[in-house]
């Protein structure tokens, strides 16, 4: 996805895609973590 630009309509324009956005390890790591709130709020078994 480098050099992509996605269309964000609350900015108004375009803009490239965010390395952080873009790498799965992050998107894996905030998944667990998400998981771990959810667990702890008895919201997700």
């Amino acid at each position: 996805m480098e050099g992509v630009n996605k269309d964000y309509p609350f900015l108004m324009g375009r803009k490239a895609i965010d390395e952080k956005a873009a790498n799965i390890e992050n998107g894996k790591i905030l998944w667990e973590k998400t998981e771990q709130i959810l667990k702890s709020h008895q919201i997700m078994r």
